[in-house]
């Protein structure tokens, strides 16, 4: 009768719990904001609360410029890097010092593949690479972040190369346990990888103009920025030579830096 009854207080309380956690989940759902595809582009946050974003492949150059501002902004931020980004020796030192200053590492994929063509429709109905080819590249990126992240296996966001995906991509990707996460369109700081050879190129004066013209329409509440800690040779002036005035300004119209954080960080109801 006993062994019962203890039987039946398990089944209770495991009941809770997996009420507990749907709610959570459906909470933290709502507090995520998704585009068509299904990739996380911002929070809904009352409070003015933004992230910075980070990610590099073959242009490396800004790095610890971009670190020793964060440092002396007192700002945490996310970064992404390929796993041909991770293995460069040369590289190893800043690398480590993205984890050991408290800033996210998580991956960007292992060789900057294209999944998507660039002249699709909307849905981006087609790929570039097969599910195998995928998840063979993302492995071997994640086995590249193990010797810079103290717990690979908590891992938990992933930034696609190009930022360019489909629903397909995240759905894969959620399936080997990441969230895809991207910047929040029509911020515009994406644009520094511009060069003036490109028919899109933006000058840094121009970014940061159309930065400040979204913030006052749009507000940044739980938005994304990303921006490139490295570019290439042809473009004069990096946005990443800027980021102390942008962070400093930023500060002065009261908001607040978060990172994302690794899954063994997530309590309950926590975000993001």
């Amino acid at each position: 009768m006993v062994l019962y009854a203890s039987l039946q207080m398990r089944v209770i309380w495991l009941i809770i719990l997996l009420l507990m956690i749907t709610a959570c989940n459906s909470e933290k759902e709502k507090r995520y904001i998704r585009d068509r595809f299904g990739a996380v582009t911002g929070f809904s946050e009352t409070g003015k609360t933004l992230y910075l974003f980070f990610s590099a492949h073959d242009h490396f150059e800004g790095m610890e410029t971009v670190l020793g501002t964060l440092e002396k902004s007192g700002v945490k931020a996310s970064f992404f890097l390929t796993g041909e980004c991770l293995r460069e020796q040369a590289r190893e030192e800043t690398i480590r010092k993205i984890v050991d200053q408290g800033h996210y590492l998580g991956p960007h994929s292992d060789a900057h593949l294209l999944y998507v063509p660039w002249d699709v429709g909307p849905d981006r109905d087609s790929l570039l690479v097969t599910r195998d080819e995928f998840e063979k590249d993302l492995r071997r990126n994640l086995e590249a972040l193990k010797p810079f992240v103290r717990d690979p296996e908590n891992v938990r966001w992933f930034l696609p190369p190009y930022e360019w995906y489909n629903t397909e991509i995240v759905e894969w990707s959620v399936e080997m346990g990441l969230e895809v996460v991207n910047f929040t369109s029509g911020i515009g700081t994406n644009a520094d990888y511009t060069t003036p050879g490109m028919p899109n190129y933006r000058t840094t004066e121009e970014i940061i103009t159309r930065l400040w013209e979204y913030e006052d329409v749009h507000g940044l509440n739980g938005k994304i920025l990303l921006i490139h800690p490295g570019v290439g040779p042809e473009r004069p002036d990096p946005l990443y030579e800027r980021l102390f005035e942008v962070i400093f300004l930023l500060k002065e119209k009261g908001y607040e830096f978060k990172r994302l954080k690794k899954a063994a960080h997530y309590n309950m109801c926590s975000l993001p």
